[in-house]
């Protein structure tokens, strides 16, 4: 794989007070190229890739700032997709290409919102992002009685791949007990799909986690760890200049949901 031509950039931007705006494109050229010695054949194919991105930035105060963005990139099939080299070792899994692969659009979504007061040392902040990719190149298993397999790839049309991610944290110095406390919370999920046996499954994967956190300032040096059967764990450290308490949880939910879908 080597790019056809140069990239192609057009850009535009604006920033007026306390607004900066950004917006601009990217195209390039991916040209293919293969050569069969054992069939004396060659094997060419041309993309073009397209990569939009917008960014819209406000500035309410020095420490306070809202971003959001937006970005769109190809993914292109890769040559062994479209065509991979036969391998023999392997019998019962027979690999086949796909000359008629398309490339896949990825779509993101991003948001970031950050204050900060010095007095209080009172931070906050919330940062997530959204992604769906259109035509997504899934892998197409076939496999019969005796255990052969035959697997391809193909795009995925009406559906697309999906996934997000959100996290808050927020912290201050507590005056009464002279200690900074803090928590922070996120979330994040996976949606992806394939083919078995012409059935489309459907896979997620999902996590959650909690955590919460003390510290200050100290000058003596001791370690001290204890842990639950809860995926609970408490933590506090207490180093030449920092003591550290902290709180934390995490859930993972993970697996394939199988034949959930009609072919």
């Amino acid at each position: 794989m080597r790019p056809n031509d140069k990239p192609s950039w057009s850009d535009f931007q604006l920033q007026k007070n306390k607004t900066v705006f950004s917006a601009g494109s990217k195209f390039s050229g991916v040209k293919f190229k293969q050569y069969d010695v054992y069939r004396d054949s060659s094997f060419d194919r041309k993309f073009v890739n397209y990569m939009p991105q917008i960014s819209y930035q406000y500035n309410f105060k020095q420490r306070e700032s809202l971003r959001l963005s937006y970005n769109g990139n190809n993914d292109q099939p890769t040559l062994e997709q479209i065509q991979p080299i036969p391998n023999n070792q392997n019998p019962l899994n027979t690999i086949l290409g796909n000359p008629n692969l398309d490339p896949s659009f990825k779509n993101s979504f991003r948001g970031n919102y950050y204050s900060y007061k010095v007095l209080s040392n009172q931070y906050f902040s919330v940062n997530g992002s959204y992604n769906f990719t259109l035509d997504p190149i899934i892998s197409n298993v076939v496999t019969n009685e005796r255990g052969q397999s035959i697997s391809q790839f193909v795009n995925l049309k009406n559906k697309a791949a999906t996934s997000y991610y959100l996290n808050s944290n927020f912290g201050k110095t507590i005056k009464a007990i002279d200690m900074s406390a803090g928590i922070g919370l996120s979330a994040s999920k996976n949606l992806n799909y394939n083919y078995i046996n012409t059935k489309l499954n459907q896979t997620k994967n999902s996590t959650y986690s909690l955590n919460l956190n003390l510290s200050k300032n100290k000058e003596k040096s001791i370690i001290l760890m204890l842990a639950s059967d809860l995926l609970t764990t408490f933590l506090m450290q207490v180093s030449t200049k920092i003591v550290i308490v902290m709180v934390g949880g995490l859930m993972e939910i993970s697996g394939p949901v199988y034949n959930c879908l009609s072919n």
